[in-house]
């Protein structure tokens, strides 16, 4: 047991500055994050105070773990978690802690990462070969996703190069070959009726999922906006543009309107 750390495992191997925790690892980091501001993404000032209100508990499970000064490093069926926040599994994690606080300022999880992200709203779950999670000093928490990341919940599913999320307000930036699918709400059990075309409407949006393709974009709640090689596809039509942004109902996801500036090229689908 260390400040702000307790754990046990099946043997532990101690060294002058290390050691080593082999079979069965269990760590608790009473802690939890440190609010920090130079790791690569700039946020706006905070409230300090809020970045230190007390936190649950980060608690992992390892095969093994090597403890070094501001470092330890898990592998083997790692799993990390913070109760009804968020469950991290990956092949390797490393764990970086703050010299003098030994709380934790940030965790990168390669390869076969896999995290799974809860709220009162939804639950994301978001997968790539590394990610990197931290908690900024204005209290915002980000997750990072390279290598192939992809993610989902009940409302949208999305793949992109680069994933940046915004945890708390599920706020998302995906650059590099990014692919949005809207997804419209689930019909009731019971519903028989069916919807119809709007004579009017040429580019009906209805209760169809959407596809967006882009080299750029960002979404959240209640709305998005993608630029660069924009292609959007219904199933009864298909737009290209150099901007899209679009407003969601923000009770059923449904698209409210979409404005698209820039090159715009239609085509509307007919049986």
């Amino acid at each position: 047991q260390f400040e702000k750390m307790e754990g046990r495992a099946d043997e532990l191997l101690l060294q002058p500055q290390d050691f080593t925790a082999y079979g069965h690892g269990w760590l608790v980091l009473a802690g939890g994050f440190a609010p920090v501001t130079d790791l690569g993404t700039h946020t706006p000032p905070g409230s300090q105070d809020a970045a230190n209100r007390p936190r649950e508990p980060i608690v992992l499970s390892f095969d093994e773990g090597s403890f070094h000064p501001g470092t330890v490093l898990f592998s083997g069926h790692v799993n990390a978690w913070q109760t009804n926040q968020w469950h991290l599994t990956s092949d390797r994690l490393t764990a970086q802690l703050d010299s003098k606080s030994n709380r934790l300022e940030q965790l990168i999880a390669e390869p076969n990462a896999h995290i799974v992200l809860q709220s009162q709203d939804d639950t994301v779950r978001a997968q790539g070969d590394r990610m990197r999670y931290w908690i900024a000093t204005n209290s915002d928490t980000f997750l990072e996703i390279t290598g192939q990341p992809s993610w989902g919940s009940d409302k949208l599913e999305g793949r992109s190069d680069r994933l940046l999320i915004q945890a708390a307000r599920r706020e998302y930036q995906a650059n590099g070959h990014v692919f949005i699918k809207l997804l419209p709400p689930q019909p009731a059990t019971n519903a028989t009726s069916t919807p119809t075309r709007a004579a009017t409407n040429r580019f009906r949006l209805g209760d169809q999922p959407i596809e967006i393709r882009a080299e750029e974009g960002s979404m959240k709640p209640g709305n998005g906006r993608f630029q660069d090689q924009v292609r959007i596809s219904h199933p009864d039509w298909q737009l290209g543009c150099d901007t899209v942004s679009f407003t969601l109902d923000p009770t059923n996801n449904q698209v409210r309107s979409l404005e698209a500036t820039g090159h715009i090229r239609s085509e509307e689908h007919t049986s």
